[in-house]
């Protein structure tokens, strides 16, 4: 290994690490959703066609970030957002709430 490639790689981790800080900061939650977080997040409100190819892409992003916001701002800690998928196709997100009052709360928002 050459030393510019250990610079390089040095480099790459340390965004790779503030990206994953920046993220926290937001309430971003990394990693995958196991059988415990679903358990600790049981009402689920599923946004079907909330996904790239029903809807324009700008749309697309704009609608998700609009929910992930709203999910920080209201229980940053008490939601998981998960994709939906069929037969390995993305067709939208479930977003997930500890509480039930959340997710009555994040349906009529979003109706």
């Amino acid at each position: 290994m050459r030393y510019s490639d250990i610079n390089h790689t040095s480099a790459l981790q340390r965004t790779l690490t503030a990206i994953r800080q920046a993220g926290q900061t937001l309430g971003i939650k990394s990693g995958f959703i196991d059988d415990a977080r679903r358990a600790a997040t049981p009402y689920v409100v599923e946004c079907t066609s909330l996904n790239d190819e029903d809807l324009p892409y700008s749309v697309y992003i704009t609608q998700l970030r609009e929910r992930e916001s709203w999910c920080v701002q209201r229980c940053p800690h008490d939601h998981e957002i998960e994709p939906l998928r069929e037969h390995g196709r993305l067709i939208g997100r479930q977003f997930r709430f500890s509480r039930e009052s959340d997710a009555a709360a994040f349906r009529l928002f979003f109706g």
